[in-house]
């Protein structure tokens, strides 16, 4: 199981300084919550739903490495949104 990934066009919602490596942030872009991770400098956009039960990401933790939910605490590489737990 995958978070899904944001791929459409690009649409400007946070300044990048306003997210530091290791951190984590929802915004909402068209109406979509979208959740911002910034993995060593590199910023990614995933569904902001864990895809188990569609609770919102930003409520989990984020080690700089690996998103978890807080729900149920599925893990997700913040890199490729792939589940690695289950």
């Amino acid at each position: 199981c995958e978070v899904e990934a944001v791929t459409a066009n690009w649409v400007p919602a946070l300044e990048l300084d306003e997210l530091w490596e290791g951190e984590m942030t929802a915004v909402t872009v068209g109406g979509t919550s979208v959740l911002l991770v910034n993995v060593d400098g590199d910023v990614r956009a995933y569904r902001n739903r864990c895809p188990h039960q569609e609770w919102a990401l930003d409520e989990g933790d984020f080690d700089g490495e690996i998103i978890t939910c807080s729900r149920d605490l599925w893990e997700f590489d913040a890199r490729s949104g792939a589940g690695r737990n289950p």
